[in-house]
């Protein structure tokens, strides 16, 4: 799905990943009002989002497992 489409579940309280990362363990989310990302390591991280991302069109919904 495309960026826009995807910020929406993420404001929803969902959470979202690009098929492009490859990794599961990447995934972007609201927390305290602010986007994050997660990564690998399990710290969440500010997210700065790039001209990529913006454009990315690989975006999906993570499904809790």
């Amino acid at each position: 799905m495309e960026f826009f489409e995807a910020l929406r579940h993420v404001a929803d309280g969902e959470r979202i990943t690009k098929l492009e990362w490859n990794d599961r363990a990447y995934w972007v989310q609201m927390l305290d009002d602010k986007l994050v990302l997660h990564k690998p390591d399990g710290v969440f991280y500010p997210w700065s989002v790039s001209e990529g991302d913006l454009r990315g069109e690989d975006w999906e919904v993570l499904l809790d497992d």
